[in-house]
């Protein structure tokens, strides 16, 4: 509050100063006669009514700035509401990845396996399963098929290729 009226002041002195420099004074202002004066006294007040005027639009720009609201940081954990009165996402399924020993499980950015590999998945990593959506029939090594995929981190990997403890979805819907 300090800073919006220091920069009304300033700004209504600098523009006073201003028009003094200007018009060299001979004129009325709320009552108030300016008298006229010389060149110098008026270049005097134009430089001082311009750092005047410039100093308050920077400090209203400033005390303005300061009642913006600031964006919050995006949080590790993609379901987390930023607003208190949401209530939170529930929290992921964790699964682990089930191929042969050596090998891993792709993660794809769409729940197709002809969608571009967004990453890979080691045998036995444990990964976290955010929701589940119906996709491309897949057929795991074990000759298992299933059209369930679930979104992670970074993409959509098969259920075929988890080890969830159920064929049915352990998450809500994507």
């Amino acid at each position: 509050m300090m800073t919006g009226t220091l920069s009304v002041v300033m700004g209504g002195a600098g523009v006073v100063l201003l028009l003094v420099g200007l018009i060299g004074g001979g004129f009325t202002f709320s009552g108030s006669v300016m008298p006229t004066v010389g060149r110098a006294p008026r270049v005097a007040c134009f430089a001082v009514g311009s750092v005047l005027l410039l100093l308050a639009l920077f400090f209203g720009l400033a005390d303005i700035g300061s009642k913006i609201p600031q964006a919050q940081a995006q949080t590790s954990d993609p379901g987390s509401p930023s607003d208190p009165g949401v209530s939170a996402a529930p929290a992921p399924f964790v699964a682990s990845v089930l191929v042969p020993a050596g090998q891993g499980a792709l993660i794809y950015s769409n729940p197709l396996s002809t969608a571009p590999t967004v990453g890979q998945a080691n045998s036995g990593v444990l990964i976290n399963l955010f929701c589940s959506v119906q996709g491309e029939y897949v057929v795991n090594s074990q000759n298992v098929g299933s059209t369930l995929w679930y979104r992670t981190e970074t993409g959509y990997i098969p259920d075929v290729n988890l080890n969830t403890g159920t064929n049915q979805s352990v998450t809500a819907g994507c």
